[in-house]
């Protein structure tokens, strides 16, 4: 799987050559999925709705919500409680106020946050989580 995200800006930097020999290459890959992600929803639906796009037609519309406050202060505790490691209500409630529910934000806030922590290697993947 390819992950492209904020794809829009991709597109915008890219010009319309660009775009085509990209959706050429993709139209070739039939064992490889491809996710286009970005937070200007409209230019992405634009992007895979108007006729006259290179990108027309070239995929299912989905759309992610915020995560729920509750369910994210969950997935922080059960996360740091798997390490055998504290966190304050407090510091979930500013990770969550900080990262303006946007999830990439979240996630950046909560690992930059775990890594801190005495005892976490710096490189968190896999190891902290």
């Amino acid at each position: 799987m390819v992950v492209l995200d904020e794809f829009q800006e991709i597109m915008r930097i890219g010009g319309r050559i660009w775009k085509g020999g990209l959706r050429a290459a993709i139209q070739h890959h039939s064992k490889v999925s491809y996710l286009f992600a970005g937070s200007k929803s409209h230019m992405l639906i634009d992007m895979v709705s108007e006729k006259t796009r290179p990108f027309y037609q070239m995929g299912t519309l989905m759309t992610l919500d915020k995560i729920p406050e509750d369910e994210f202060k969950y997935f922080v505790r059960s996360k740091f409680a798997k390490r055998a490691k504290k966190i304050s209500r407090e510091a979930i409630d500013r990770i969550f106020t900080e990262s303006q529910n946007i999830p990439p934000l979240c996630a950046a806030s909560f690992f930059s946050y775990l890594g801190s922590l005495p005892g976490c290697p710096g490189d968190w993947r896999g190891s902290c989580c």
